[in-house]
């Protein structure tokens, strides 16, 4: 081409309908799940002060006062003895009860014990777990690993069978502390660090001299931690205090601070909230979504392989085996992993053919956590799968393949993935989501799904959130697993036998010792020996099928539901959160003052510091979207020139601070034919040949547009030296 002096948009065409999600703007749903705190967690910081005389340019003291260390709660702490009469009570590890017993309870968390025998007889099976540990049944804490409890539970039964004393036969009770969320436990440790300030105390033994703080900066997506360097005068002497975060602080890997001794007085400390393993960041496929498709889509994100309808025909596989013969399963609710639901169907499959050769895998990608499902035939037979038909969608979907038959092949991988796009090995959310909008107010309103009741008939085989029932009355095989450690509750049912000392609508709290993957098998011998369930040969019928002797009863039906705190807590602040699309503000929820939240104030949605969600102050089960989603395209994209004349045209743009340079702004609104009567000349700073031009469309955030597949059309007139314009079309 002649040399060129001016570059300008003549004509351009754009489709009438784009997608409204794009991998680079609006497609995370950032959150993070109640924290489990392991046994022997602590923040220990060390303050030091000198002072430095002005005049001689020299230090005349430095005092390094003694290192403060503050003891978290574990979620779960093995009771390992209880003195006779049952007062003092002594934990595996510190028991962190002055931090909890000063801040658990202003947030509506809750420290109880379970395992041993509970209820006792005079105890309503309805307290949501073991005797509260509280100021009320805690007469003293007089060690790290010891505390008096008085609230008439750990000695109120004889010693045998139901030794609550732990002294005999092994049986354990445990110390159960509710997981905070990220805010909740920044919240009190901020308050426990302002409670031990005492700026005034010159020599602290154990105070602090300087205002130690925990803040979430939603700007920057990051907790940070400070503690400023205190300076005063008088005379020619300085005297200057500062805060060191010790190597020795064990919560520093939970948040990802640094884990050396870092100074926390000169800058601050931050860890990006992304990056904790505690937070999930599913995220949503491109698309263009209306208000019901996205509520489906979001609980397929959130909720991966969600198989827990109670219509079989959305749980139905149709299949043909290597003898051409059609065959259905009928998937068992419950919520799978994929390498769990992977077993699951290569069971069926062979138990319906009597054949080993039929293989069912699962693999996800280390880097993205995609993952797909591959059916194969051992022996290279021809299957096929057939995903045809009303009855076969939901199955189809959920595996990642099109709603057709496939033939002619003993290997199929679904051609999509089947669980998209969430954090490696975090497919599996430990709470169900559900999103729920209101086509009149155009609001999204986000939140935990109440988790169902399980019931089992004297047979342990509970899954990770459900276990249900066939028509039967018979189990059939549930998913999900537990982990070693976790808090279930058990409720008994039917007309017994029971325990001695227990009957029907009594709940018993136990932990597991093992884990169990819930594909297989009956754990009798997973659970932790708690006196309340472990029959022992010297007690008859003390088991509920659990035991060494107690072998399974039929007619003692037990109800299993796992023990954790049903909320969440969304950030939608991370990068690319879907904070926009879907009517919320870009900061983490919900907003509080205690623990400083630094709140991103968007032009776009106005200030939102004051945004408060349902539910406790604390955290919540459900959030409600201040403000309507964003389902359709930006009211404009924008058009621009790669190569020289992008740094020097006039036409610059700016979103949210941020500034480029670009040739046209065109205008979607109410359709996508409307050019600005603006911005659509670009001048090369001298005469150019130009061999090549990049044209880049743009979303107003700098994203690059997806067209989805839609047409599209532009023309330029570049001016030549003549001073003649040539139209090219693209």
């Amino acid at each position: 081409m002649n040399r060129v002096k001016t570059v300008q948009l003549g004509s351009i065409y754009l489709p009438k309908s784009r997608q409204a999600v794009t991998k680079t703007i609006n497609s995370n749903v950032t959150y993070s799940e109640p924290i489990t705190i392991p046994q022997n967690t602590t923040l220990v910081f060390q303050e030091t002060t000198t002072v430095f005389d002005k005049s001689t340019c020299t230090t005349l003291s430095t005092t390094v006062h003694p290192a403060i260390t503050i003891e978290l709660p574990a979620t779960l702490n093995p009771i390992t003895s209880v003195d006779v009469p049952g007062v003092t009570t002594t934990t595996a590890s510190p028991h962190g009860l002055s931090f909890a017993l000063s801040q658990y309870a202003s947030f509506g968390l809750k420290v109880g014990i379970v395992g041993g025998l509970y209820p006792a007889t005079s105890l309503a099976p309805a307290i949501p777990f073991g005797p509260q540990v509280d100021a009320t049944t805690v007469a003293a804490v007089p060690g790290d690993s010891t505390f008096d409890f008085v609230g008439g539970y750990l000695d109120t039964l004889a010693l045998g069978c139901h030794d609550m004393r732990n002294v005999g036969a092994g049986y354990n009770s445990f110390l159960y502390s509710e997981p905070p969320t990220l805010s909740e436990l920044l919240s009190m440790l901020n308050k426990y660090l302002v409670s031990i300030l005492d700026p005034g105390n010159p020599s602290p033994t154990s105070t602090l001299l300087l205002r130690t703080h925990f803040i979430i900066d939603d700007t920057n997506n990051t907790i940070s931690l400070l503690a400023p360097t205190h300076s005063f005068t008088a005379g020619n002497l300085v005297t200057t205090t500062t805060s060191q975060l010790l190597s020795t602080s064990t919560l520093s890997s939970i948040l990802n601070l640094p884990n050396n001794t870092v100074d926390i007085s000169t800058q601050k400390k931050m860890s990006d909230i992304s990056s904790l393993p505690f937070v999930r960041y599913p995220t949503i496929p491109p698309g263009t979504y209306t208000h019901q498709e996205l509520e489906a889509l979001i609980a397929t994100v959130l909720n991966p392989l969600d198989f827990t309808t109670t219509l079989p025909t959305d749980r139905t596989l149709n299949w043909v085996n290597v003898g051409g013969v059609p065959q259905m399963l009928v998937i068992p609710q419950g919520r799978y992993s994929g390498a769990q639901l992977a077993n699951v169907l290569t069971d069926l499959m062979v138990a319906a053919t009597g054949s080993s050769y039929y293989n069912v895998v699962y693999v996800s990608d280390p880097v993205t956590g995609e993952g797909r499902f591959t059916f194969s035939h051992a022996q290279s037979l021809l299957t096929g799968l057939d995903f045809t038909g009303a009855t076969n969608a939901n199955t189809a979907a959920l595996l990642g393949f099109d709603p057709i038959a496939y033939s002619g092949s003993s290997m199929y991988t679904s051609p999509h993935v089947a669980v998209t796009g969430v954090s490696p090995g975090q497919e599996f959310p430990l709470s169900a989501f559900h999103l729920a909008g209101v086509s009149t107010s155009q609001h999204f309103t986000l939140s935990t799904v109440p988790e169902q009741t399980v019931f089992s008939n004297n047979m342990l085989v509970p899954p990770l959130e459900w276990i249900t029932l066939d028509s039967s009355g018979l189990l059939g095989i549930v998913p999900g697993g537990y982990q070693a450690g976790q808090v279930l509750q058990i409720a008994l049912s039917g007309p017994g036998p029971f325990p001695t000392g227990l009957a029907a609508g009594d709940v018993l709290t136990v932990v597991l010792e093992a884990p169990w993957d819930g594909t297989g098998g009956i754990p009798f011998a997973t659970m932790k020996p708690t006196a309340s369930i472990l029959g022992v040969t010297t007690c008859a019928i003390e088991g509920l099928g659990i035991g060494t002797n107690a072998g399974p009863s039929p007619t003692v039906n037990v109800q299993i539901t796992p023990l954790k705190r049903n909320v969440f807590q969304p950030h939608l602040s991370a990068p690319g959160a879907a904070a926009a699309l879907l009517g919320f503000p870009p900061q983490t929820l919900p907003v509080l003052p205690s623990v400083e939240q630094i709140v991103c104030v968007d032009a776009a949605v106005g200030n939102s510091t004051f945004y408060a969600p349902t539910g406790t102050t604390g955290a919540a089960t459900s959030y409600a979207a201040p403000f309507c989603w964003k389902l359709g395209p930006p009211d404009y994209v924008l058009m621009r020139l790669g190569g020289e004349c992008e740094e020097t045209t006039s036409n610059e743009h700016s979103y949210q601070g941020n500034r480029f340079m670009i040739l046209a702004k065109l205008y979607t609104n109410p359709f996508f034919r409307h050019i600005s009567e603006e911005m659509l000349h670009a001048s090369f700073p001298s005469m150019r040949r130009i061999t090549k031009l990049r044209v880049q469309f743009l979303n107003p955030d700098g994203s690059f547009v997806d067209w989805n597949g839609c047409h599209h059309t532009y023309s330029l007139l570049f001016t030549s030296e003549q001073g003649t314009a040539r139209a090219i079309c693209m």
